[in-house]
């Protein structure tokens, strides 16, 4: 495997001086080393690819060292073998976490709300600010 990238100057400079990686492809990124060769830019010519290519096509230790080096790196940063199940328990521990914090503000929104209120009803002939009647939610009792 070649990794190769070109972009206009302008924009890759841009790029450059925004994103602060040491590489560009997918593998070499999760390894955090250079697995693959990388030709970027200017470096990326037909003659380039060539070259890259028929070497790990006429060196087999080069061709084999690839796939190896890629799987162990991956295996060093996402942990191995059952990286679906570890990323299912993690998934399932914030969907956890999420509801649980969830049920405890629909608690203290139940308690707040459970609270009778007080409603004060002016009649003809009562004083302002002098409750004539007490009311309460349906279904609730008088605490």
């Amino acid at each position: 495997m070649v990794v190769v990238y070109r972009h206009d100057a302008a924009s890759f400079q841009l790029a450059r001086r925004v994103v602060k990686v040491d590489a560009i492809g997918m593998v070499n990124l999760i390894a955090g080393e250079k697995i693959v060769p990388e030709l970027v830019q200017d470096a990326f010519t037909a003659e380039a690819v060539a070259r890259e290519a028929i070497d790990i096509l006429t060196n087999p230790a080069r061709a084999a060292q690839h796939p190896r080096r890629a799987r162990d790196a991956f295996a060093r940063k996402l942990g191995g073998s059952g990286a679906s199940a570890r990323a299912a328990e993690a998934i399932l521990r914030v969907i956890r976490t999420q509801s649980s914090v969830a049920s405890r503000q629909a608690s203290v929104v139940s308690r707040h709300s459970s609270v009778s209120a007080v409603v004060s009803v002016i009649s003809p002939g009562r004083q302002p600010g002098r409750p004539s009647q007490v009311l309460e939610p349906a279904g609730e009792g008088r605490r």
